[in-house]
Order: structure tokens, then C-alpha cells, then sequence
């Protein structure tokens, strides 16, 4: 578990240097808007392979207006059963492209405590190897403050080391 009581230090101090990278990128709420480029990033993510992260990715099959639906519905908690509610992010550039996404949970059950914490992100595999890892980290940690999540778990799935290294990098 990772805490932070004052507002100056939160997120940490320790990547306040990636501060002007930050600035070129957005953490955004999916949009009606963005369904031709989330499309784009998902058969390209599905035709390289590997497992899409974090998981409400995995409820896409084709139909953008539908799956914008349910990730609404999810994170008011409507239809999640023993699940938690939880906010998806795309992470964008300055030029709009969808680059990766990030789920916060709201809250944490048993299961997210042992296998998930409160953070799930991925960069779709055309983007990987550019730091935008570290960055998707930085600005979920900004967006968990804006939430009124202060005290937060955050686990890494085993194999996967750029999660392991920008978690490291902040």
C-alpha cells in the first residue's frame, strides 16, 4: 500500500522531472467522439497479440456505442455484480491518438487487494518501448488524487516488467 497525506507530494515527488512530458499527453474519459481511433488501437492490439490491460478492454467486440455503454454503467457501479466499480481512461497524445488506457477502481474488495489494486493500465503493443508506460502511471496517480484516493494498493501481474519499470520510474 502506497499513502500520501500531504497534496504537494502526491503524486511523487520523484517524477516531478517528468513533469513537461506529462504536459503532452491527456488522461481522458472515453468519448462517443473517439470510437474510429479505439477501433483502430483494438485490432491492432488484437493482431499483435497478448493480453489487453486493463480488462474492461477485453468487453469490446466491434461495437464502440455499446461497450461505451457498459464502461459508463461500470463505473457507476450499475450491472458489476461482486466486481467494483471502476473509471477507464484512454491515454492520449497531443494529437488525439489513443495510446493505451487506465482503469482505477473505486474502492478495493478482497480480490483487487491480493490481484489488481486500484490501478490496471496498458499501452496498445504499436506504442510500447517509448516511456508512455511511465507516463500513463504518473497521470493515473494524478487522476486517483482528483478521485479522493489517498491511500492506494497497486499490484503487477507477473511477466510483465515495463508495468514493473514505470512503476519504478515514479
Amino acid at each position: 500500500l502506497f499513502q500520501s497525506n500531504a497534496a504537494d507530494d502526491f503524486p511523487h515527488v520523484a517524477f516531478q522531472h517528468l513533469r513537461h512530458q506529462i504536459d503532452q499527453f491527456l488522461l481522458a474519459l472515453p468519448q462517443q467522439a473517439d470510437g474510429a481511433a479505439f477501433d483502430a488501437m483494438m485490432r491492432n492490439w488484437r493482431a499483435c497479440g497478448g493480453r489487453l490491460h486493463p480488462g474492461l478492454l477485453r468487453a469490446y467486440q466491434g461495437d464502440y456505442p455499446d461497450w461505451l455503454r457498459g464502461v459508463n454503467d461500470w463505473s457507476k457501479g450499475v450491472g458489476v455484480g461482486e466486481a467494483v466499480p471502476q473509471t477507464l481512461f484512454f491515454l492520449k497524445s497531443g494529437a488525439g491518438d489513443i495510446l493505451g488506457a487506465a482503469s482505477i477502481r473505486h474502492y478495493l474488495n478482497h480480490t483487487n487487494l491480493i490481484d489488481g489494486g486500484h490501478l490496471a493500465y496498458g499501452i496498445a503493443p504499436a506504442h510500447r518501448g517509448k516511456g508512455y508506460g511511465t507516463r500513463i502511471l504518473a497521470l493515473a496517480l494524478q487522476k486517483m488524487k482528483e478521485m479522493g484516493i489517498r491511500v492506494f494498493a497497486m499490484t503487477k501481474p507477473e511477466g510483465l516488467i515495463g508495468q514493473a519499470v514505470g512503476a519504478e520510474n515514479c
